[in-house]
């Protein structure tokens, strides 16, 4: 790569490329989706949990880029650390304070704990996720946690937010490896088939108008960029940007599915945000 293309960026400029700020809408997205399961919801209570995970998300992408610095030097010397925009202790800082804050805005819904469980999960995937065949795993659990954060502190039937919860997960699952086999591996079909797992069940266990529109809109972006990733790896960069806004797309189905339209339009609203963001800030 030639000079000119690492040449410094803004100092803001750096922090959200560093933050993968483009994918943030899918994290408030998570939260308000679990909260459609809600019996009784409390918007001031939504709104802690989700800038707690935005925080947290933030901190994650941060020590991500740590973790990976010395890689990156070699194979991204693009990213903000390598290009000398952001200084590894700059990163590492930023990280430790934004976790602090994220746990202490939960400990304000009773949620502290299951707020550590997820600090935990983010930092054992930002460590050991190059080498490690269950990182797509540890990716789900991260927002599996949203789920069962903001279902805690809106006090879900756990049943309910655990089921949405897991459907989220497979999905993340095979977006997370779809992810991994742009640097190494070959395309196979499991990957694939996980993501149509959280349309198929809401159709079997909640049929009606609403649920059936925005399972339909949720496929047919799955499947666009299934078949987009079939033309070769070298589209999977784009694939996994496109489908990590997808999650949007399934949020809007949980709200369809419980009867809450407002959050259903929400969801679809942060949907081409984060899909406009992405054009500007990378999403992966």
């Amino acid at each position: 790569m030639s000079s000119l293309d690492l040449r410094r960026v803004s100092k803001g400029r750096s922090y959200l490329e560093l933050a993968r700020v483009s994918n943030l809408p899918t994290v408030l997205s998570n939260a308000v989706g679990a909260g459609a399961l809600a019996v009784t919801l409390d918007a001031a209570v939504v709104a802690i949990v989700a800038t707690a995970m935005g925080l947290f998300y933030t901190a994650g992408m941060f020590l991500n880029d740590y973790c990976d610095r010395h890689r990156d030097r070699l194979e991204r010397p693009e990213r903000p650390i390598p290009r000398g925009d952001v200084s590894p202790a700059e990163a590492l800082g930023w990280a430790a304070v934004m976790f602090t804050v994220g746990l202490g805005l939960l400990a304000l819904t009773g949620t502290f704990w299951w707020g550590a469980v997820l600090v935990a999960l983010i930092v054992l995937y930002d460590v050991w996720h190059k080498t490690n065949p269950l990182s797509p795993l540890l990716m789900a659990g991260t927002r599996v946690c949203i789920y069962l954060i903001t279902g805690a502190a809106l006090q879900v039937a756990f049943p309910d937010v655990a089921l949405w919860g897991g459907l989220l997960g497979c999905y993340v699952v095979g977006l997370t490896q779809l992810a991994k086999l742009e640097s190494r591996g070959a395309l196979t079909w499991w990957p694939l088939a996980l993501l149509y797992v959280p349309a198929v069940t809401a159709i079997v266990q909640h049929p009606g108008l609403w649920t059936g529109i925005a399972a339909v809109l949720f496929t047919f972006w799955v499947t666009v960029n299934v078949r987009t990733s079939l033309k070769g790896k070298r589209h999977l960069g784009q694939v996994v940007g496109n489908l990590i806004a997808g999650m949007c797309l399934l949020d809007a189905m949980v709200a369809a599915q419980a009867g809450r339209p407002e959050i259903f339009l929400l969801c679809l609203v942060l949907f081409p945000l984060t899909c406009f963001w992405q054009r500007y800030i990378r999403g992966t």
